[in-house]
This record gives C-alpha cells, sequence and structure tokens, in this order.
C-alpha cells in the first residue's frame, strides 16, 4: 500500500478496465432497480 500506485505502465489501464467492467454489470441491476418502482 506504500509503494507508488502506478510502479507499472499498464496498472492504470487496469484500473480503468476493471471499474468500467464493474460499471457495466452493475448497470441492469442500476436499471432494474430505477424501473421497478415507477412501474
Amino acid at each position: 500500500l506504500g509503494e507508488a500506485p502506478l510502479k507499472k505502465p499498464y496498472d492504470a489501464l487496469d484500473i480503468q478496465v476493471a471499474l468500467a467492467i464493474e460499471f457495466a454489470s452493475a448497470l441492469p441491476q442500476d436499471r432494474l432497480n430505477k424501473i421497478e418502482p415507477l412501474k
């Protein structure tokens, strides 16, 4: 944890990809949660 966060050149990209995957996988659930109350 005390090391430099970007010790590898592809760390930033890996983090962005991981966040994008989590965000994309969470979208359907968010849409369902937002649509359900509207019914």
